[in-house]
């Protein structure tokens, strides 16, 4: 089982955009990294649910050579219907609550992070960088000012 940090989140530093093509291909690379190392059997599977479920298919329309399966489950397929307009009206308090609780928490260089990766204790979120400079490492999905 391999898990990953997304480009700009954890201890992968980086610029970070959810749901962007750069995204998907880090993704791709990382199932082609996995697929060639001496304990794998030369086939990827992947699982996960919401997010990761979207990202499997975006990842899978690439057509990785050594992706076998892909499990998604409860992931959106439409964003315009399932994220920012439900039912046709803007709905704001979803992303409002995955940005605040999920994304930026998470951002790589979060001095204010709470979380602590429980092998090591230390940030899970990697060396803490300036607050000018963990804005400008993100792309805002939703303006939480």
């Amino acid at each position: 089982m391999v898990v990953i940090d997304a480009r700009g989140t954890g201890k992968s530093p980086g610029f970070y955009e959810v749901m962007s093509p750069l995204q998907t291909r880090d993704f791709y690379d990382a199932i082609e990294w996995a697929a060639t190392q001496p304990w794998s059997t030369g086939k990827v599977g992947l699982l996960g649910v919401s997010y990761l479920a979207v990202k499997q298919w975006q990842v899978a329309a690439l057509q990785p050579p050594h992706l076998a399966a892909i499990v998604p489950w409860e992931g959106m397929f439409d964003h315009y219907r399932d994220l920012y307009r439900h039912g046709g009206i803007y709905s704001s308090p979803f992303i409002k609550l995955i940005w605040n609780s999920q994304i930026t928490v998470n951002q790589n260089g979060n001095r204010a992070s709470p979380y602590v990766d429980r092998f090591t204790g230390q940030r899970s979120t990697g060396q803490a960088i300036g607050l000018d400079m963990l804005s400008g490492n993100r792309s805002d999905v939703y303006e939480a000012g």
